[in-house]
């Protein structure tokens, strides 16, 4: 089973509005998660709370976590993106102006 992950470098005090990927995950799954400056989980974005697509193949995927966890509360904040793809191809990734 292929077990990487993606984690980005922080991102400085960005305008969080909304978030995009790029990504085909026809034969698998990709789930995003959402870090502090640190590497440590944000409360309401984790891996645990983080919908798994499964079966996807999006230009624009919009990421989304369970009680509907808008990004608007990070917005300021200094935050690192983690991917898991299982069996997946992440092509791009986009934070910052809303993708709705």
């Amino acid at each position: 089973m292929d077990m990487r992950t993606i984690v980005t470098r922080s991102i400085m005090g960005v305008i969080v509005l909304g978030a995009s990927i790029n990504v085909n995950a026809k034969a698998g799954w990709v789930q995003v998660e959402l870090l502090d400056e640190t590497g440590k989980e944000i409360p309401g974005f984790s891996g645990k709370a983080a919908k798994a697509y499964k079966g996807v193949d999006k230009l624009r995927l919009t990421p989304e976590w369970k009680a509907g966890r808008d990004l608007s509360a990070l917005k300021g904040r200094v935050i690192r993106v983690k991917f898991h793809p299982r069996n997946a191809r992440l092509y791009a990734f986009q934070i910052g102006k809303s993708t709705k």
